[in-house]
């Protein structure tokens, strides 16, 4: 359909009382004018979607819609006082107080924002990642390289289980003992040393539960999948990935003055695009390699698995998930859709009333609420280019486990423990 566009007019009203000469009115004044607008597009009917996706084939038809809309949170109030010198009706010179008043919604920009390039960028390629990390999954239900690879430190890791805590409470008493029957005076150093002890025991133990028992756990889980999997000819699993961006605009101030009374404006806008991508994956090929996750295809995402600390990289960087990318056979896609959110909201902020310049004015003051306007668009559409991850770099989430794991390995590895 065509767009349907409305304009929405602001006013305020203006009132002077003045003297020398007498005169009091008020008058109202034309501020604003914004243009509000939508507009729908549904595309194609697709009345066999029931059998596409029956037969698990794409069913999504091109759908886009925009909106736009300006929010006034309420009206606004201004002041200005200013002296006017005169006499009265015997001739005695007098002094008077007048004013200038403002009511309404004020004077701002009609600026409905677009969509901002470096937020699509943003969102696009942490959509990537997610979904090349999630086929790769699919791909290699197990990861029986990393496993082979790792075998040495599992078989450590069950003959010695929670091996740190044993060694601290095993050496404790043995110590303990040793210390206060040869001297009593150790009894002061041996409690500062225990404390030192005790943090790297717990920070390896730590570092054992998330770096041995929950990844030797996971790798028996997918064995069993990937088992369980080789008897299935086809298996289909629909999947959802979603991804965001934000960015904010710099702040724009622009003053605006009307008579007696001046004032500034800041102004800047909020960007946020958001990806959900959804489709479904399949297995019919490649048999049990493909689905152990052996296979030369494998050979780098495997030996970057096994290079010591290369999960510290992947904490501030997204390298593994390029080389998983790389790696990918998108064979296993059998369809995926997108839909694309993107919303740019624009905020303008009255403050800093003021004498624009009058000597006569003694005094300003005022107030108003802020203004929004907002742009809002959707598009549907069959179909995703995929592009192999950027290597991009951030931080982990104030929230994120990962700074614990750091914290842990940083205790383990430069605190001394006392010797046995």
């Amino acid at each position: 359909m065509d767009p349907l566009y409305r304009n929405r007019s602001y006013d305020f009203e203006f009132t002077v009382h003045d003297w020398f000469p007498e005169d009091h009115y008020t008058t109202r004044i034309p501020s604003t004018t914004v243009q509000n607008g939508r507009w729908r597009d549904d595309g194609v009917d697709n009345p066999f979607y029931r059998e596409q996706i029956a037969q698990h084939t794409d069913a999504t038809t091109p759908f886009s819609a925009w909106k736009r809309t300006v929010t006034v949170q309420g009206s606004g109030s201004a002041e200005a006082l200013y002296t006017r010198s005169g006499t009265d009706d015997d001739g005695n010179s007098i002094t008077r107080v007048a004013s200038e008043r403002m009511n309404g919604v004020f004077p701002f920009y009609p600026y409905y924002p677009d969509a901002d390039s470096r937020c699509d960028e943003e969102a696009y390629w942490d959509l990537m990642g997610k979904l090349h990390k999630l086929l790769y999954n699919r791909q290699n239900t197990a990861q029986a390289g990393v496993f082979l690879g790792e075998i040495r430190e599992v078989v450590h890791l069950i003959r010695h289980p929670a091996e740190s805590l044993y060694r601290l409470i095993m050496g404790s008493q043995f110590q303990r003992a040793t210390a206060f029957r040869k001297n009593k005076i150790l009894q002061a150093s041996w409690n500062s040393y225990r404390k030192v002890d005790r943090r790297k025991a717990l920070s390896d133990f730590w570092l054992e539960m998330q770096y041995g028992w929950k990844p030797l756990i996971n790798d028996i889980e997918d064995g069993l999948k990937a088992y369980n999997e080789l008897s299935s000819k086809v298996i289909y699993e629909s999947f959802v990935v979603t991804a965001s961006s934000e960015q904010q605009g710099p702040v724009t101030t622009t003053p605006y003055q009307h008579s007696r009374i001046a004032w500034l404006e800041d102004s800047w806008t909020n960007y946020r695009t958001s990806y959900r991508a959804y489709g479904e994956t399949y297995k019919n090929y490649g048999g049990a390699k493909a689905k152990l996750g052996i296979s030369w295809g494998n050979f780098l995402p495997t030996v970057w698995e096994l290079i010591p600390y290369s999960f510290l990289v992947d904490y501030f960087s997204n390298i593994g998930d390029v080389l998983n990318g790389v790696t990918l056979d998108y064979g296993v896609l059998r369809r995926v859709s997108a839909t694309v959110k993107r919303q740019a909201r624009t905020t303008v902020v009255f403050h800093g009333f003021s004498n624009p310049g009058f000597p006569d004015v003694t005094s300003v003051s005022g107030g108003h609420p802020p203004v929004t306007l907002e742009s809002k668009s959707i598009t549907r559409s069959p179909g995703l280019n995929l592009s192999v991850p950027r290597v991009r770099l951030e931080l982990p989430g104030v929230g994120s486990l990962k700074w614990a794991n750091l914290g842990a390995l940083i205790t383990s590895r430069y605190t001394r423990g006392i010797r046995r």
